[in-house]
């Protein structure tokens, strides 16, 4: 993982798994990658005793196949066609849910400002017909964007939570 992030890299990855998806047989998909980078000191005795240190990339798939879903995680250096050939295989099987599936666009906040984001999440850049841009104010997103969100560690899972349709949604 370097230093600074390649945003068009990642954003050719998670676009690389959702087309894939959708070649395997999925009626919608998103996905998601996770770069994680921590360190950790242990001191003894007021002495360093031992340090560490690791770096991941991941990526998760998350796959519609009429009201059926499913989910695959992986490192992010994993085939994307295996992937989400494995995901819609466990899409297939799983049993149906009339309440899943991706939000109706009519439903989607289009100003940015209407994201409500919170602390610990930023948008790096926006995807759309193949540009890769950087939002401004007046930024507006629109149907077939692609969003790239930077979020910090501990905000991963309240920023899975953002792409969840459920009944309360209702």
């Amino acid at each position: 993982m370097t230093d600074r992030l390649d945003t068009a890299k990642l954003t050719d990855r998670v676009a690389a798994l959702v087309e894939a998806a959708r070649r395997a047989g999925a009626d919608a998909a998103d996905a998601v990658v996770v770069l994680g980078r921590s360190t950790g000191v242990s001191v003894r005795m007021g002495k360093v005793e031992n340090t560490a240190a690791s770096e991941s990339e991941d990526v998760s798939l998350r796959v519609f196949v009429g009201k059926r879903v499913a989910s695959v995680s992986a490192t992010a250096a994993s085939d994307p066609k295996a992937l989400a050939e494995r995901a819609v295989a466990m899409a297939k099987v799983s049993p149906e849910d009339p309440y899943q599936g991706l939000a109706d666009p009519a439903l989607l906040a289009r100003d940015r400002r209407d994201l409500d984001l919170f602390d610990g999440l930023r948008i790096g850049a926006v995807v759309r017909g193949g540009q890769v841009m950087s939002p401004n104010g007046d930024f507006v997103v629109r149907a077939h964007d692609r969003i790239v969100l930077f979020a910090m560690a501990e905000r991963i899972k309240r920023v899975e939570q953002l792409f969840r349709v459920a009944l309360e949604f209702f």
